[in-house]
């Protein structure tokens, strides 16, 4: 009987070593491989727009992952628990880069939510010029 708790908690000790191994693996190398699947072509590249100097550029989900990692930031409201990501401008270099989109009436690059987590279809310029729809 004593041989047969003892072969179990051998068993139970290699189990443990072999998912702390395999979980260490993953923490060192799982990030890198991640990265290397996510798409790195034009195509899938995103616009981000910096709230302090205006700068528009472009991001791949591979970058994105980067700059997120070297210096970028995720901050998610508690009303709405809608996320939002923070990357580092190329232009001032200051890290309040947001998601944005190119306006379809006039070509520009703004940004997509306000503060408060309303959505723009066009920018703030247009939406402005745009008279109001009649009561009906």
């Amino acid at each position: 009987m004593a041989k047969a708790s003892r072969v179990r908690q051998f068993a139970y000790g290699l189990l443990v070593l072999g998912i702390g191994g395999v979980a260490v693996y993953r923490l060192a190398f799982g990030g890198d491989a991640l990265r290397d699947k996510l798409p790195d072509t034009p195509e899938s590249a995103q616009l981000f727009v910096c709230l302090e100097c205006g700068h528009a550029f472009n991001v791949t989900p591979r970058e994105r992952m980067t700059l997120l990692q070297e210096g970028g930031r995720i901050e998610r409201d508690e009303m709405t628990t809608q996320r939002t990501q923070y990357l580092p401008c190329p232009a001032c270099g200051k890290t309040a880069a947001v998601p944005g989109a190119i306006c379809p009436r006039c070509g520009k690059p703004f940004v997509r939510r306000t503060p408060d987590g309303r959505r723009h279809v066009a920018c703030p310029n247009c939406e402005a010029g745009r008279p109001s729809r009649p009561p009906d």
